[in-house]
């Protein structure tokens, strides 16, 4: 019973090339005879707060992702929550075979205990990051804000602000610094919860890294940029494996 994972598409509208990637990646599922779907958050660029505007904003991903179930029965779908579209699991259409599980969740896969989350909780650390995600989770943003705030400029003000965060990453961005400090975070999250694999995105930042708790072997692993990389994560009887797209 394979599984595919992927997180950080960043789809940012509805003529975005980057949807015709993750129907790309929906056709690989099919090829790869997956049983599960793992949407790991950060799929869509920005979804903040309850605003149903974002259901059209993005409607050629959404209607993908609806085609491809009613097409696929087979296939149960799971959608994570990431820091850029917090709010968007629980706003899409939802079924049997497509479901939401916010923050994160585990599945024993092949004897093995894997824990699935978006990844920006190895950002901890981060003290700005922390204040603003409280806030962007808060049910005053995700209820109250859309009453107040029109959706033009909570669309337009976070995708800006994404771009930016992006740009400034990319000409100031030490990879190998952050990768072990993203590896010493995902150490420090293993040690505690009972895991065999700690599966994550967010960071942007491709790896396989294998390290011990206790004695006992522990593996996290991160897609990176899905979209950069063109790959997504497949997980079988034979490990966990990265997969061209």
């Amino acid at each position: 019973m394979k599984t595919a994972v992927i997180s950080d598409v960043h789809i940012k509208d509805n003529s975005c090339e980057r949807n015709d990637f993750f129907k790309s990646f929906l056709t690989k599922c099919i090829e790869f005879e997956v049983k599960n779907i793992i949407l790991l958050g950060d799929i869509l660029d920005v979804y903040h707060g309850n605003y149903s505007q974002f259901n059209d904003f993005y409607s050629n991903y959404f209607k993908a992702l609806e085609k491809f179930s009613l097409n696929n029965p087979n296939i149960t779908i799971y959608l994570v929550d990431g820091n850029h579209d917090i709010h968007y699991s629980k706003s899409t259409v939802l079924s049997d075979k497509i479901i939401s599980k916010g923050m994160g969740f585990d599945l024993e896969l092949f004897g093995k205990k894997i824990n699935f989350y978006h990844g920006d909780y190895l950002d901890y650390q981060n003290s700005f990051y922390r204040r603003y995600r409280k806030f962007i989770n808060s049910s005053f943003f995700k209820n109250v804000f859309p009453r107040v705030v029109p959706f033009g400029f909570v669309q337009k003000t976070a995708q800006k602000a994404s771009t930016s965060s992006k740009d400034s990453s990319k000409k100031y961005f030490d990879r190998q610094k952050y990768k072990e400090k993203y590896r010493k975070a995902a150490e420090t999250l293993c040690y505690n919860m009972v895991t065999d694999y700690l599966v994550t995105g967010h960071t942007h930042i491709k790896d396989n890294y294998e390290f011990e708790i206790d004695g006992k072997p522990q593996i996290y692993i991160n897609n990176g940029d899905s979209f950069y990389e063109k790959t997504f994560l497949s997980i079988s009887d034979e490990g966990i494996k990265f997969v061209q797209i």
